[in-house]
Formats: C-alpha cells, structure tokens, sequence
C-alpha cells in the first residue's frame, strides 16, 4: 500500500524545504512581531476588565450578605415572620415539584404525526408544538431549581435566626 517511513522522510524532507524558504521565514517572523505587538494592550485589557468583574462580584456579595442579614433579623424579631417564612419555603417546595411533574410530562408526550390529527394539515400549529415541547421543559426545570434555591435560602435564614448562639 504506501510505506509510512516513506512519508515520514517526505514530511521531514517538506519541512526542511519550507525552512529553507524566505515566504516561510516571512510568515513567521510577522506573526511573531504581530503577536508581540498586540499583547501588551490585550493584556492590559484583560486584567481592566478582570478586575471590573471582581469589584462587581466583591459588591454584590456584600450586598447580599447585607440584605441576609437584615432577612435574620427581621426572623429573630417575630415568632410570626419565622412561621410565614416557613410557610413560604413549604410553597417553594411544592410549586418546585409541581414544576418537575409537567416537565417530566413534556418530555414524555409524543404527539401524533399531523396527518393522523388533520387531513391536510389545516393544524399550523402541530410543527411548533413538536419544537417548544424539550425547550419548554428544560426551562420548567430551571424554574423549579430556581425555587428550591431560594426554599435553601430561605431556610437557612431560618435556621440562622433560631439558632441560641448566634442570638447571643
């Protein structure tokens, strides 16, 4: 068939050619000045902007530790404002499950072919149901671990304020 040792000398062989040619040496000296040139300011540009998004992430977990804070708080305060929390993270909970069920469902149902629903396909709207149906669902679940974030949030919260030594 063909002798791999063979086309190894031929790369080798290529290679020592295209050494041996000014266009190669061209080529690799611009790309190696063009690429000496353009990082400092890349550089440069990448750690502004790496910065920029610490500093945001910096403020806005400050702020949120602030506003769990106050959530604690205001927790610690009334009897009363623990059990609706409570009872929020029980609505949480169940509009999470509630979410899964029909994206589980989403998934399962198949639809007919068009031709079995309506002679002609006077239906427009089959094609878009047997697109939106997978989209649907995958965003069904996002919202229901949305909710059970924030349930965690929520109980945590609660679990903060009634706990003795942090009262103290």
């Amino acid at each position: 068939m063909y002798d791999a040792l063979a086309l190894q000398g031929a790369g080798v062989d290529t290679f020592l050619k295209d050494l041996s040619s000014l266009h190669w040496w061209l080529g690799v000296v611009v790309v190696g000045v063009a690429i000496n040139l353009a990082s400092p300011p890349i550089g440069a540009l990448l750690s502004k902007s790496s910065l920029g998004v610490l500093a945001y992430w910096r403020q806005r977990s400050a702020a949120q530790s602030a506003a769990e804070q106050s959530r604690i708080a205001e927790l610690r305060a009334s009897e009363y404002n623990r059990v609706m929390a409570a009872v929020t993270v029980v609505q949480y909970h169940v509009r999470a499950a509630s979410a899964l069920v029909v994206a589980v469902l989403l998934f399962a149902v198949r639809l007919p072919p068009a031709d079995d629903i309506v002679s002609d396909s006077a239906w427009p709207h089959d094609s878009f149901l047997r697109l939106a149906t997978k989209p649907a669902a995958i965003l069904l679940i996002m919202k229901a671990l949305r909710q059970l974030v924030r349930a965690d949030e929520i109980e945590r919260s609660i679990q903060m304020a009634t706990e003795p030594s942090s009262a103290e």
